[in-house]
């Protein structure tokens, strides 16, 4: 948890870089297309209320709308790029 501690700051920033200037829309976008969050340790899962976060805050997203693509980036991932060897352990 210290890795994501000391880079904080710079997630954020690149969430909301992703949403204002380049219009992502989606978590999916912004993990997978706009950053490399996706990447990381445990897929950028353990991110995505950093996601939720900053959005509510800063993005004017609901609640509604974070847990809706916090869902969607969730079976995105276990679907399409989380390795099955991943999934069954």
């Amino acid at each position: 948890m210290l890795e994501l501690a000391q880079q904080h700051s710079d997630i954020k920033a690149q969430i909301l870089y992703a949403v204002k200037a380049e219009f992502a829309q989606t978590f999916v976008d912004i993990a997978r297309r706009r950053t490399v969050l996706a990447m990381r340790r445990n897929y950028g899962l353990d991110l995505l209320p950093i996601f939720s976060d900053v959005l509510q805050k800063y993005g004017d997203w609901s609640q509604e709308d974070c847990d809706r693509a916090r869902e969607d980036y969730s079976i995105y991932m276990k679907e399409n790029c989380i390795p099955d060897f991943e999934l069954s352990s």
